[in-house]
């Protein structure tokens, strides 16, 4: 899938007021943002509109984006924390959990000074963030900052430092895109299997063999039985696999991993009606199946062991298309003639479509997952050519990518200003020993930022040791 992400930079401030991303949550009725205020006292909120989109090329159908723990689109636990380099101005450990009611929303729970002990995830929070997704594409993001986070840097470093969930979070799609496989894929020649490798996604293959006695015949002119064709009485059998190596050969030379048995969709075109006359139309059969085992060889060409799988809609486009889905049986008026649905009501497993024009697309839906598909001809006269196969696969980590690097947390330290007038000190020679004294405390400004202090001491120095006054 050509799917990919954009994401944008959210900054939450410690420091008092409205700077950056920050919001006032007064009056907000967003669910997500009322959930996270729920978790505690919030210290500073913010919020950015469309912190992710997700695109994707044509075809592709993106279902969802969620927040996830790595690459690998792993989301988090609600149980099992994921440990921060992040503490609390006490030193305590932030850790990151899948909130337990919403798992849109991610807790970050305060743990312990020792990197090693991962806190109860129903501890308190440092912070947590949430999703509100707008579209299947877009999604807002709401932080909220219950306590203050320790400066990283320490010492005499900018007291604004910020920080963040670099390599921590990261951001999913969840997609459904076409896989497709093409005539002009196959192996040359006359042979009893062959095994097509799909352009999309090379791992997904379309096992096809000719029942009824016939042998299948695939090029690039396309799937048939025998001639090319598939003619009346005549079935060709595909089945969607995964693990083969063997592009074509005999019945014996069969092999494969898998079947995939997460179908619901899948179709196919129909390209050419043989004899090829403009006037006429062909009617098939279509039957759904699951395998119930992965036989290989001639265990498969026999006929293997399958469970029917009920039809339940069909979608035509094309000469033949239908602006609404076919759910039921009966007669349906398209732009090239009337065409009859039967067998869909019911059961379903073997719906029948009579008066079908070429250059159409039929695609199905079924009531569970199947793994095989089979076309006969049940015309009187005309055959048909199919040009292509498909289905629809449903990916949970189709794309992901790093976000963690763009939730940033503004610290707001302690800061001290030189900004008094410093008191003259006098001594006068004439009267030794003598003495004078004053407090250079009203000389400096301190401002304890949202982190607190433990303290304020000063020390004395000189500004050129050893040297002459």
């Amino acid at each position: 899938m050509a799917l990919d992400i954009v994401a944008q930079d959210i900054i939450i401030d410690e420091t008092i007021g409205f700077t950056d991303d920050d919001i006032d949550p007064s009056g907000n009725t967003n669910t997500t943002l009322q959930y996270l205020l729920g978790l505690g006292t919030a210290l500073e909120v913010a919020f950015k509109a469309d912190f992710v989109q997700a695109t994707g090329d044509p075809g592709e159908i993106i279902t969802s984006i969620v927040l996830t723990q790595n690459l690998d689109g792993d989301p988090f636990s609600t149980t099992d924390g994921v440990l921060t380099d992040i503490r609390t101005v006490d030193g305590n450990y932030v850790w990151l959990f899948q909130d337990s009611t919403d798992p849109n929303v991610v807790i970050g729970v305060i743990g312990t000074d020792d990197p090693t002990f991962e806190p109860d995830e129903g501890g308190a929070l440092a912070f947590s963030f949430g999703l509100g997704p707008t579209s299947s594409t877009n999604a807002d993001l709401y932080l909220v900052e219950y306590v203050p986070l320790r400066h990283p840097l320490g010492g005499d470093s900018n007291p604004d430092d910020r920080i963040d969930l670099t390599d921590m979070v990261f951001a999913s799609i969840e997609g459904t895109s076409e896989i497709s496989f093409s005539g002009q894929d196959a192996a040359p020649g006359n042979h009893d299997f062959y095994l097509i490798n799909s352009p999309d996604d090379a791992s997904k293959q379309l096992l096809v063999i000719g029942l009824n006695g016939g042998t299948a015949n695939v090029s690039k002119q396309g799937f048939g039985v025998d001639n090319q064709s598939i003619n009346p009485g005549e079935t060709l059998q595909v089945d969607f696999v995964t693990g083969g190596d063997l592009n074509a050969g005999t019945a014996s030379q069969i092999q494969y991993d898998n079947h995939i048995e997460t179908i619901t969709e899948a179709g196919f075109t129909i390209n050419q009606i043989t004899p090829s006359t403009f006037d006429k139309r062909v009617d098939i059969t279509i039957t759904t199946s699951n395998n119930t085992g992965n036989d290989q060889g001639t265990n498969f060409f026999d006929g293997t062991a399958t469970n029917p799988v009920d039809i339940v809609s069909i979608k035509l486009t094309g000469e033949s298309g239908l602006a609404a889905t076919i759910t039921a049986d009966g007669d349906y008026v398209t732009a090239s003639g009337t065409i009859h649905v039967s067998g869909l009501t019911g059961t379903g497993n073997a719906v029948t479509i009579t008066g079908l024009d070429n250059i159409t697309t039929v695609d199905i839906t079924t009531a569970s997952p199947m793994d095989r598909l089979a076309i006969t001809g049940v015309d009187a006269n005309e055959g048909l050519d199919i040009t292509e196969f498909h289905f629809s696969a449903t990916t949970t980590n189709a794309h992901t990518e790093e976000v963690g690097s763009l939730i940033n947390f503004d610290d707001d330290g302690p800061t001290v200003t030189a900004d008094g007038t410093v008191s003259p000190l006098i001594t006068d020679d004439t009267d030794i020993p003598d003495t004078a004294s004053a407090s250079f405390a009203p000389v400096f400004s301190v401002d304890a930022g949202a982190d607190g202090l433990d303290g304020v001491t000063y020390a004395l120095d000189v500004k050129s040791p050893g040297v002459d006054s």
